[in-house]
């Protein structure tokens, strides 16, 4: 994942404020590539997020917020992150440049996190930005946790995710807490 701080508008090259580049449909073959270690660098698709333009407060005036991110391993086959964040930062970078000319050059500011940032942030051993991936036929964590008065919803949960979903899920979960 990469934060950029731009000193440009990017909005006539995106489809909104979050907008998907997909570099392949082979959604198997890349989480099997995924677990075995092994990063695509950003070739395989991409997600370009542009908080600024919902919400212009994110940015100074005529400046725009943007995180490119895309899936990655949690540990890589060769290697380790710390070392080899800026040269696959950079490879990112350059794959939405495709789409969104000049972002490199527009760069005023630059944040990098890894899979081993998130287990740090996380206190986790294994990252999970995103939230763990779904397993057909394995629930998420229950509602009701062992710890008293902590409930969980959302699409992490026993309910699973989209909205469709969650909503239905939340809603039952707090009549439950309020005892319903």
């Amino acid at each position: 994942m990469v934060h950029l701080g731009v000193d440009f508008d990017p909005s006539p090259y995106v489809h909104g404020v979050c907008t998907y580049y997909y570099g392949t449909y082979d959604i198997e073959g890349g989480v099997a590539l995924a677990k075995s270690g092994q990063y695509h660098e950003g070739k395989d698709g991409f997600v370009v997020h542009i908080p600024s333009l919902h919400s212009p407060q994110m940015a100074p005036e005529g400046q725009h917020a943007i995180t490119i991110y895309t899936i990655c391993p949690d540990r890589l086959a060769t290697g380790d992150w710390e070392s080899q964040k800026e040269t696959y930062a950079d490879k990112l970078i350059a794959y939405a440049e495709k789409y969104i000319p000049g972002l490199a050059e527009h760069t005023q500011l630059r944040v990098i996190l890894t899979p081993e940032d998130f287990r740090h942030r996380t206190h986790l051993d294994h990252h999970a930005f995103g939230g763990i991936a779904p397993v057909m036929g394995k629930s998420g964590a229950p509602h009701q946790t062992p710890i008293e008065g902590l409930w969980f919803v959302g699409a992490q949960s026993e309910s699973g995710g989209g909205l469709p979903n969650v909503i239905p899920a939340a809603y039952r979960t707090a009549k439950a807490i309020a005892g319903q």
